[in-house]
């Protein structure tokens, strides 16, 4: 398997994790029987700073595997492989692992800093897609 797809794997699992903290936070404040609700109504009792954080990095991690996963998908249709696009994409899977809680608990300006070195890291592997198929 090629690093690109290790760090796709490593981005899901830390999308996956992002997932779950934001859904036992839920179920911890507003009780199991919110989550199976039809949630029209704002969950009951939740009143910390932890809940729209976890959200809002919940949508973050939606937003770069948008950006990501198609960029990997398009490099393997097309067979484009090089170290650095490899390198690049551990790089961005790397940036994820400690985004998640630096943006659940607020670390500013660290969170800043490693969402640029993760958008950095996909700029870098979306050049070589596009130096390679040149």
């Amino acid at each position: 398997m090629t690093l690109d797809l290790w760090a796709l794997l490593i981005c899901m699992g830390a999308f996956a994790f992002a997932i779950s903290w934001q859904g036992l936070h839920l179920d911890w404040y507003a009780g199991i029987y919110h989550g199976f609700s039809s949630r029209d109504s704002a969950p009951p009792g939740i009143d910390d700073t932890l809940a729209p954080r976890l959200n809002r990095m919940v949508r973050n991690h939606v937003e770069g595997l948008a950006l990501f996963t198609p960029m990997v998908v398009v490099a393997h249709a097309a067979n484009i492989q090089t170290d650095t696009m490899g390198w690049a994409a551990l790089a961005y899977a790397a940036t994820r692992l400690p985004y998640t809680p630096a943006y659940a608990f607020g670390w500013t300006p660290w969170r800043s800093i490693i969402w640029l070195v993760g958008a950095g890291a996909l700029l870098v592997y979306l050049v070589s897609i596009l130096a390679s198929a040149i």
